[in-house]
């Protein structure tokens, strides 16, 4: 079972890849953050034993793409938090990106957007993050967010697919709607337009699982 360190690194996007990757890690972060432990204490309450589910039918591409996403999460963890890149951090970020959004626009002109059924639970999550940091093909995220919001594919959580809502909204010069895109403001990170009214932001949150935008906010400016 993934552990919620994993979830959380996700969820966070590439702020909390700094963090080392286990449960206590997280747990101190969200623990220092207003509602963050009872936060973190309900989803664990939720959390259920994973269902049996038949062997994936297409392994070789499950275990690509899970090589794909640990080597985005790779090159994005090898980056210091809080300081500008290098010309040689920026050219490999985007080389693995580019490589990774290419490989991504062949399987799904092929097949489609990858299923639980094909690739397994991790397999699905693994696309769905290279979807996330496919920055360079708005096109394409806003394409396949139809797709998995139509589809029933536990694989993809509420969570994932808020984060994906907010990319592609910023994408078209809108105000997201779950408060998760921010940007750097000199030393502070400041949170992207957002849809009125601000004040139903959090009920927005809480209807796809996500934390309270405080508890967000603190553990982005702890990272």
């Amino acid at each position: 079972m993934r552990t919620w360190a994993t979830c959380l690194s996700i969820l966070l996007l590439p702020c909390l890849a700094h963090a080392q990757d286990t449960d206590n890690d997280i747990s101190q972060l969200l623990a220092a953050c207003p509602g963050g432990a009872q936060w973190l204490a309900g989803k664990n309450a939720q959390m259920r034993p994973p269902a049996t589910v038949a062997t994936p039918s297409q392994s070789a591409l499950r275990e690509e793409l899970l090589q794909m996403g640990a080597e985005d999460q790779r090159v994005r963890a090898a980056m210091p938090a809080g300081t500008a890149l290098t010309p040689e951090q920026t050219q490999q970020w985007q080389q693995v990106d580019q490589h990774n959004l290419q490989r991504l626009r062949q399987i799904i002109d092929r097949q489609g957007f990858p299923d639980s059924s094909q690739v397994g639970a991790d397999g699905a999550a693994a696309a769905w993050l290279l979807l996330q940091h496919a920055d360079a093909d708005p096109e394409l995220q806003s394409r396949m967010l139809a797709v998995l919001v139509a589809r029933e594919d536990a694989a993809i959580s509420k969570e994932q697919l808020a984060l994906l809502t907010d990319r592609v909204l910023v994408a078209q010069g809108k105000p997201q709607r779950y408060g998760s895109q921010y940007e750097g403001v000199g030393a502070q990170m400041k949170m992207k337009p957002v849809q009125a009214p601000l004040a139903e932001l959090d009920q927005r949150r809480a209807a796809m699982g996500m934390m309270p935008s405080a508890t967000y906010a603190c553990v982005l400016k702890q990272m």
